[in-house]
């Protein structure tokens, strides 16, 4: 028999007999297992992003060193195997080095969310030495310094990310660039590609923003229009028809989930232009579709098929949650309300007892309102985070989730995309 990896020592489906993470997913949702969590060990920054959901809670104390080490030894007994580290900025803890160590003396598989500005030399190769790192993600919010330093309110900001990105991938390090589209940046949508191009680097690219975790509203003002959604909706397609993939679905790799507002672009997929010669993004796309239209559809993604079986429409909840640096528990970081802090009762108290999060794991999707009957569910993210934060009630419509279900299924429906940008509307 062939012999499979423990555990506790990765999560990355690539090193399990094939489908093993597909059916450890689905078990612990069917368990209600914890699974997966995000902490944040700090929320201060040394970057002031104008879109950022964080806000911060002057003179609340964080979590002190003692409490994330105690922390870190309730999620090893209860049996999770996943750990994101997140701020914040967390290399700004102190601490910082301390807890990726005795996470990964736990055997927990790491990851860590970043701005990518302290990934000096000697911080890149610790973490290169460090054997249960999973990946390092850092946050990019343009190709150029000038979009992005505005964006970061942090002159040379860029610059630092991309030397540390280069850095920590050159040593052999999996590092994955996030991409948040919003006005600002929107006309470097095709620029990004280009630079993960040249970096050999996984893109997540994400087009929804929310409102910050107290309530502020400002950053969705700075979601793009429809129009502009539907171009990236036609890159992201683009993307599946490189790799022949003719279903609705977009899956998340990180989470198994079907998300048309996110997507993981990888290098080796990359569309080649015959015409010019080049390397720009998807541009062949119009003679990739006459490729693929003998070709089977893809098949369903792990959250469609839990669905479909009448299970929990979201893993938030039911087997993931995320913990600030206050130590407030929450089902994800898109439901700001607290289920309980860990410095007043056990972690395993609140996931078992915490009203939203038994709400989530018995929400299925013939409770959803007027989804039953949508023509374009398919399409759909079905987000009850969302849903709450704008109507207040994790079993109504989303607003976001509905649009951008229209919007990319009529990408996927067009004969053919064509280049995403027209010519001339690039400014």
């Amino acid at each position: 028999m062939k012999r499979i990896p423990a555990l506790t020592q990765c999560v990355d489906d690539s090193q399990f007999e094939p489908g093993l993470m597909t059916e450890i997913m689905r078990r612990a949702a069917s368990r209600y297992h914890l699974l997966s969590v995000l902490v944040e060990l700090t929320r201060k920054c040394n970057l002031r992003c104008i879109h950022c959901y964080a806000s911060r809670s002057p003179g609340r104390p964080e979590l002190g060193d003692s409490a994330l080490t105690a922390l870190l030894r309730e999620l090893r007994a209860l049996g999770v195997l996943h750990l994101t580290i997140s701020g914040g900025e967390p290399t700004l803890r102190p601490a910082f080095r301390n807890v990726v160590e005795s996470a990964a003396a736990a055997q927990f598989s790491v990851s860590i969310l970043s701005n990518g500005t302290a990934l000096d030399k000697a911080r890149c190769r610790w973490l290169v030495a460090c054997p249960q790192l999973a990946k390092v993600a850092v946050s990019l919010y343009g190709a150029t310094s000038r979009t992005h330093d505005a964006i970061t309110r942090a002159r040379g900001s860029f610059r630092r990310t991309v030397a540390g990105v280069e850095r920590l991938a050159g040593l052999g390090k999996e590092v994955l660039l996030k991409f948040l589209i919003m006005r600002p940046n929107l006309r470097e949508a095709e620029g990004m590609f280009d630079l993960a191009h040249r970096l050999r680097l996984p893109l997540q690219i994400d087009t929804v923003m929310t409102a910050r975790d107290n309530g502020d509203r400002a950053p969705v003002r700075l979601r793009v229009g429809d129009e502009d959604q539907r171009r990236i909706f036609r890159l992201v397609r683009a993307e599946q028809l490189s790799r022949g993939e003719v279903g609705s679905g977009i899956r998340n790799p990180e989470s198994g989930t079907q998300q048309p507002g996110s997507a993981i672009l990888r290098p080796e997929t990359r569309v080649q232009n015959p015409e010019a010669g080049n390397r720009k993004p998807h541009s062949a796309i119009q003679n990739q579709n006459s490729k693929i239209q003998n070709r089977k559809p893809a098949s369903r993604n792990l959250k469609s098929e839990i669905v479909s079986d009448g299970g929990p429409l979201c893993s938030a909840g039911v087997s993931y949650c995320s913990i600030n640096a206050y130590g407030d528990c929450y089902a994800c970081p898109q439901t700001p309300v607290s289920q309980g802090n860990v410095l007043e009762r056990p972690l395993a108290d609140i996931w078992r007892h915490g009203r939203l999060l038994n709400r989530l794991r018995r929400l299925r999707f013939s409770q959803l309102t007027g989804c039953r009957s949508c023509r374009i569910t398919a399409y759909c993210r079905l987000c009850p985070g969302l849903a709450l934060m704008e109507e207040g009630d994790i079993r109504a419509r989303s607003e976001t989730c509905c649009r951008q279900a229209e919007l990319w299924r009529e990408v996927c429906e067009e004969p053919s995309a064509g280049r995403p940008w027209a010519e001339g509307s690039r400014q």
